[in-house]
């Protein structure tokens, strides 16, 4: 497959789990849909970065005794596990941030990456809750990567890193019904769900507005899908509310 510079992705904020655990569930979900992980890569305590084949990581599992400072740690498929832009598909995990990012290149078609998402988030919050999450689109053309512009409304991607800076994230995530932004699909806690805007409860709002859909997703959360020519109505108005994190 002709790989492209562009990826889909979409992130899970607060999920919490230990690696090993983590690392059996990711890599069932990716191969009971065809897409079987082979490398992983990630940082020993944020000092020295590492990147070997899932063989022989797992084969080395019973002597890797500081497994909870592995961070950083992505599994994935690749044709050349050292050149990121070979990447084809697979899933990040920082325990530190907790968050979690799937990705895929978008050569695999805008709606199997989708629907895949919406499998495996399904399948990854069986048993836990998480805070929310979102869909992006990554250029990976440029040095270090960026997300492509969706038009947000005051988004601010520093702003953002702050936020997530494991000194300050329980500081900005007291609050549950908080968002980075609003995007093409997002992740709702039921924080989210229960809050009200307009003196209305928050599936009544979109319903009234078609401001898109809610599907629940898991036992605790929610999949809002926004059609794009309303992102900048509904940004400004969660602006104004107050609850969006990762802007100026």
């Amino acid at each position: 497959m002709d790989l492209t510079h562009e990826k889909i992705c979409f992130a899970i904020d607060g999920y919490i789990n230990d690696i090993c655990p983590w690392l059996e569930k990711v890599t069932s979900i990716f191969s009971s849909k065809g897409y079987p992980l082979k490398s992983v890569s990630y940082d020993i305590n944020y000092e020295r970065f590492e990147r070997k084949s899932l063989k022989l990581f797992m084969e080395r599992l019973p002597q890797q005794n500081n497994i909870d400072k592995l961070f950083s740690f992505t599994v994935y498929y690749a044709d050349n596990q050292n050149l990121p832009a070979t990447w084809h598909c697979g899933v990040h995990y920082d325990m530190a941030t907790r968050e979690v990012c799937f990705f895929f290149d978008k050569s695999y078609g805008e709606n199997k990456i989708l629907d895949f998402f919406h499998y495996a988030i399904s399948q990854l919050l069986i048993d836990v809750k998480v805070d929310g999450g979102y869909l992006f689109y990554e250029d990976i053309s440029y040095i270090g990567g960026r997300h492509t512009t969706q038009n947000l409304y005051r988004e601010n991607g520093q702003k953002w890193w702050e936020v997530k800076n494991p000194r300050n994230r329980d500081i900005y995530f007291n609050l549950g019904n908080r968002y980075r932004h609003i995007y093409l699909q997002n992740i709702l806690s039921g924080d989210h769900y229960n809050d009200t805007i307009e003196r209305l409860p928050l599936s009544e709002w979109i319903s009234k507005y078609s401001y898109g859909t809610l599907q629940k997703i898991s036992e605790k959360n929610w999949l809002w899908t926004i059609p794009r020519e309303e992102l900048y109505d509904i940004g400004i108005v969660f602006y104004n509310k107050g609850v969006l994190l990762g802007v100026d």
